[in-house]
């Protein structure tokens, strides 16, 4: 989750190429339960708020519908 997190939010602010992202804080974790092999996993990442080059994230993992695991994600990219 942290990573797609980290992802989008060098797509949105243009940094494709350039620098890179680092992983700031997890909070608010909760694995609901186990994803297995042959399970697809939809990562759904909404970004709540940016100051400057930190963003925070709510994550959402989902398996056929129901969520798997959420967690609040702070990342600082194009450093």
């Amino acid at each position: 989750m942290a990573q797609t997190a980290g992802a989008i939010s060098m797509f949105k602010m243009g940094l494709e190429n350039a620098g890179s992202v680092f992983l700031l804080t997890i909070d608010n974790a909760k694995f609901r339960r186990p994803v297995v092999p042959g399970d697809q996993m939809l990562l759904r990442v909404k970004k709540m708020k940016q100051r400057g080059n930190i963003s925070k994230f709510a994550c959402i993992a989902e398996v056929d519908g129901v969520k798997v695991a959420e967690a609040d994600v702070s990342a600082m990219t194009g450093v």
